[in-house]
């Protein structure tokens, strides 16, 4: 799992061979919580921080450890690309958000996934 906190951290999304639409997608979402901070961003990954799940993650056991579970969970379907975003609600000014490449993860994960987002990936149904 790669905590994004930094530019830099973006980074070391391309240095994991992670696919590019979700890097730019990464790039994107860092850029709008940076915009939502205004001009003192600092602290902005501290109450708002984005994890990129990889192959292996333990993210349900994450999941059901949160006292107050998922805010959402979406389906990303980009060309060629499909991606979960998860909102983790940690307390009233936290949240989490994970972002999970489709099939990276255990079948109990990916079920969960399918479920809570309600969509199932074009051609993978």
């Amino acid at each position: 799992m790669i905590q994004i906190r930094t530019i830099e951290d973006l980074q070391l999304l391309a240095e994991a061979r992670l696919p590019e639409p979700l890097i730019a997608y990464a790039g994107e979402l860092f850029a709008g919580l940076q915009a939502e901070a205004g001009e003192d961003g600092s602290d902005v990954f501290l109450h708002h921080p984005v994890f990129v799940c990889e192959a292996g993650d333990k993210l349900l056991d994450r999941i059901r450890a949160v006292p107050y579970g998922p805010e959402y969970v979406e389906l990303v379907d980009m060309p060629g690309f499909h991606f979960y975003r998860v909102g983790i609600l940690l307390d009233n000014n936290w949240i989490a958000q994970y972002l999970i490449p489709v099939n990276s993860q255990d079948q109990d994960t990916e079920a969960w996934l399918r479920e809570q987002s309600g969509e199932a990936v074009k051609g993978l149904e």
